[in-house]
Formats: structure tokens, C-alpha cells, sequence
């Protein structure tokens, strides 16, 4: 079980290690996990956010439409969560 923050409340919760996204139980926000193309940094976004900043690169990305699944972005790899762009 990997144990992971909502990137939006910052509540904690256990989430499968193979699970791709979930639900907050703080807030009820879609959490998705992204892996950042620039940097390859798997992290935690909000799926209602348009757009976010990468945790590491800080560079601004769209979210995309349709989530695509790969094994690399899974909840065992996450290392740290996105920022709401902007900024608040």
C-alpha cells in the first residue's frame, strides 16, 4: 500500500501500489497520478484541475482529455504532487 497525499486538502491515505488514481475521502476530488514528460516525476494532480505545474520541473502543463494508463504511473511510483496553476 503506498501511502499518499491529496495534492489539493493534503489529507494522507493508503492507496493500492497498482492503482492509477482514486478519490479523496478529505475533499471527494478525482486524484489521477501523471508522469511529467519532461522529467519523467510521477506525482498526484486534481483531474478537475485545466492545467498544473510539475513538482520538479515547475514547468505548466495541460491536463490531458483522456488518461492514458501505463505501468509508470502507478501509485507505488509517485513521488511527490502537483501545484494548482496558477498558483494559490
Amino acid at each position: 500500500m503506498a501511502y499518499l497525499e491529496c495534492p489539493w486538502c493534503r489529507t494522507p491515505q493508503q492507496v493500492a501500489d497498482e492503482a492509477n488514481g482514486y478519490t479523496c475521502f478529505g475533499c471527494n476530488g478525482d486524484v489521477m497520478i501523471y508522469r511529467c514528460p519532461e522529467c519523467a516525476f510521477v506525482q498526484t494532480v486534481n483531474k478537475r484541475w485545466e492545467k498544473f505545474i510539475c513538482g520538479k520541473c515547475q514547468q505548466v502543463f495541460d491536463l490531458p482529455r483522456r488518461w492514458s494508463y501505463s505501468r509508470e504511473a502507478t501509485a507505488r511510483f509517485v513521488e511527490g504532487s502537483g501545484i494548482s496553476w496558477p498558483r494559490l
